[in-house]
């Protein structure tokens, strides 16, 4: 995956979630309709298969008391939610970069035998919060990146992993972190940024990437 040469680049969060429904495949189009670098979304299990859902259960976004595990595929995709195969092969159609990040261990073998199969290895990289899946997709040669969100920071940790990215949330990003992070030859991508203010500070102190909701973040920097 070659980034762009300008700074940051801006990630679509989920696809851009201001304008459509999260981690569907309308709201990637919209996201690089609209302008930006990288695409991210989240992959978890479902009873039968794998499926593109940042939450456990189906109580935010659909009003359901159900967990994505106990659902079956074909009842998830009822409802709209779409298949890892539907997003990697979107992903493919139109040779974009993305993030995909793992939200759940015992899936990694799975997912990266798709990513092969549909030979987006050099669009994706794969991040997490959890330490094992990226060793793991690190031993098949993936490019990843360690997300956190509580100090302390896990710079140094990402730099042990071998990871190319760290994703520190927004309020955890510094002048000094992101000089830290520089120094080991990581990237840094914040999240997630919903303020052309604070948008615009994070470039300031020279984050390499911004990860948004929000069109009008976009639009501040995609001109």
């Amino acid at each position: 995956m070659s980034l762009p040469l300008k700074r940051p680049f801006i990630v679509g969060h989920r696809g851009l979630p201001s304008l459509e429904r999260e981690n569907t495949l309308s709201s990637f189009k919209r996201a690089i309709e609209c302008g930006v670098d990288l695409v991210e979304f989240d992959v978890r299990r479902a009873k039968d298969g794998l499926v593109v859902f940042h939450d456990k259960d189906l109580k935010r976004l659909f009003s359901l008391d159900k967990k994505v595990i106990d659902c079956k595929v074909s009842y998830l995709t009822s409802l709209g939610v779409n298949t890892l195969q539907e997003v990697l092969n979107f992903f493919k159609e139109l040779s974009f970069p993305f993030l995909l990040e793992v939200k759940e261990e015992g899936m990694e073998e799975e997912i990266a035998e798709e990513i092969l199969r549909f030979g987006l290895k050099e669009l994706c990289t794969v991040i997490s919060f959890l330490e094992e899946p990226l060793k793991i997709f690190k031993g098949f040669g993936f490019k990843t990146g360690l997300i956190y969100s509580r100090p302390p920071g896990k710079i140094l940790r990402a730099k042990e992993l071998g990871c190319e990215f760290v994703l520190p949330a927004k309020y955890l990003t510094t002048k000094r972190s992101v000089s830290f992070a520089h120094r080991l030859k990581l990237k840094v991508i914040t999240w997630t940024v919903n303020e052309v203010e604070e948008a615009k500070r994070l470039s300031l102190i020279g984050v390499d990437g911004i990860a948004t909701d929000e069109i009008k973040v976009l639009s501040s920097f995609i001109k």
